[in-house]
C-alpha cells in the first residue's frame, strides 16, 4: 500500500486510487492532440481518402485501406467506426454478417 497525504493532511492510498482510475477516450484523444501535438484533424482528414468516400457512398460495411481496414458504423455507414490493423478480422455479429452478404450481392 502506498500511502500519500493530501494537501488537507488526509491519508489516500495510491494503490486503491489508482485501480479505479480512467482516462476516456475523449481525454485520451485531448492529450494526443494538445500535449503531444499530434495533428488529429488532419490525421482524420487523411483517413478520409477517395477511396474511404467511395465506399461510404456504396454503403459498404468497411473498407480495406493501404495495410488497414476501416469499418464503418451499422447503424450510420458514413461514420468509421474502428480501424483495423492487418492481422485483425472483423467479427460480424448475424445482422451484420446479413448486411455483408446483401452488399456482396450487389457487385
Amino acid at each position: 500500500m502506498t500511502r500519500r497525504t493530501d494537501f488537507q493532511g488526509r491519508s489516500i492510498d495510491i494503490t486503491e486510487i489508482r485501480k479505479r482510475a480512467r482516462v476516456s477516450d475523449h481525454a485520451l484523444l485531448r492529450y494526443i492532440e494538445r500535449v503531444l501535438g499530434l495533428p488529429v484533424e488532419q490525421i482524420r482528414r487523411s483517413m478520409l481518402s477517395d477511396t474511404v468516400i467511395i465506399a461510404m457512398a456504396m454503403k459498404a460495411p468497411s473498407v480495406r485501406a493501404a495495410d488497414h481496414q476501416l469499418v464503418f458504423g451499422e447503424h450510420n455507414p458514413f461514420t468509421v467506426a474502428t480501424v483495423l490493423a492487418p492481422e485483425m478480422r472483423i467479427r460480424r455479429s448475424r445482422r451484420r454478417k446479413a448486411r455483408w452478404q446483401a452488399f456482396q450481392g450487389q457487385r
